[in-house]
This record gives C-alpha cells, structure tokens and sequence, in this order.
C-alpha cells in the first residue's frame, strides 16, 4: 500500500491549493474563529488562534462540530461574535449562496475578516450538492452587495497544475468512486511518488497572472 501524504507535503496533489490557503491565512492571530461548513478543520492547525468554533449541517467523525444546523437556517450565535470566518470549498455546495453570505456578515465582528474558497475549474464533487461555479467578477459583486469591502483575491493553480488534476481525477465518478483501471491506478500513483513533487516545487508553483481566465480555485479575503 502506498503511503497516503498531507496536504502540506509535496508528494500530494492538493499541495499547490493548501500552499497557498497557508501563506494567505497562517500569518495573523484571531480571538474568536468559526469554520463555516468545517467538516474535519482541515485548516484549524494552521491558524493561530484563542477560541475555535465550529458550524456545519451534520456532526463529523471526531465530534468537533460546535454549531449543527439546518441548510439555510440561522445559527444560534449572536451577532458580530467572530474576527475571522472561514468559509473553505462551501458556498459551490449550498442551495442559496446568500443566506450564508448574509450570515457570515451578521456574525463577523466589525472589520473581521470572511476568508472564502471556491473551485472555478474542477470535477462535479459532493453531488448531488454541486450547485455553481463562480466567476472572480460575480463573487465581488454578490459581495459587495452583502456588504463587505476591501476585496482582495487570489488565484490558485496554474493552468498546467489544473490540468495535471483535472487528468489525475478523471476517472472519479459523481459517488466519489474510483474507477480506475489497476493499470491507470498505479501509475498515476508512481507518477504522484515520483515526478509530482518535483512538479509542485517548479512548473505547478509558477503564479496564476490576476487576469488568468484558466486556474483551479479562488482564494478571496473580504472585510466587514
């Protein structure tokens, strides 16, 4: 069996993405942090932080969801409570963008921080919850619509490392099943042990130009 890496490691294919959610968020402190459809916090052991909170629609495997809510239902937390909301791979996934928009601005602090991603070139994941893919250019709009300002992104993977996964995950049907051929499965995985990380470090690290219309995922920091 071969081993299974961090995101945070070369040898993975999330590392150019991870990179750069690291480099954009790891650099402040915050008091008081929710993670907006958190899953399994993937990012919480990067953020320094005082209190870590928790909202999602079902309980995770570690039992670290601090808020379990309905989709499109108010949590049960005052207003203006956190300096940083992260709203990571979230808003593709829910029915009515708005309502958690209109949330996130109710409940951060004022000038708090609202860290969101979102994919713009990537396979249909999560379905049936697969709903939309924004552009950089609607997302500033619906929100600055919302409120917030100072909008600022960037751009993740380079043309060549989106389509390095668009090929690396082709044969990942809508149940999150592999169906690879054995043949197609091992050598994506010697190639992922192999010539990946000297991929990542060199071609997959070169920046996405603010005017790419190809790139794998937005990164966007708003305040309120």
């Amino acid at each position: 069996m071969i081993k299974k890496f961090s995101n945070t490691s070369i040898f993975n294919s999330d590392y150019i993405y991870t990179r750069d959610i690291v480099k954009l968020i790891g650099s402040n402190s915050y008091d008081d942090v929710l993670d907006y459809g958190a899953r399994e916090c993937p990012y919480k052991k990067f953020i320094n932080h005082k209190t870590y909170q928790t909202l999602d629609i079902k309980q995770n495997s570690a039992e670290t969801i601090t808020h379990v809510v309905k989709p499109n239902q108010k949590a049960d937390i005052k207003d203006n409570s956190y300096d940083l909301i992260l709203l990571t791979d979230v808003i593709a996934h829910v029915s009515d963008a708005n309502f958690v928009f209109a949330e996130c601005y109710r409940l951060l602090k004022k000038n708090g921080t609202l860290f969101l991603t979102t994919p713009f070139i990537y396979r249909e994941n999560g379905v049936p919850n697969d709903h939309l893919r924004y552009t950089s250019f609607a997302l500033e709009k619906i929100l600055k619509n919302h409120g917030f300002t100072r909008f600022n992104q960037k751009k993740s993977g380079n043309f060549y490392y989106t389509i390095y996964t668009l090929i690396n995950e082709k044969n990942i049907d809508n149940g999150e099943v592999v169906t690879n051929s054995i043949l197609f499965k091992y050598f994506f995985k010697f190639f992922n042990i192999t010539i990946l990380p000297l991929l990542n470090i060199s071609l997959f690290s070169l920046s996405v130009k603010p005017k790419s219309s190809s790139y794998r995922h937005l990164i966007i920091t708003v305040k309120k």
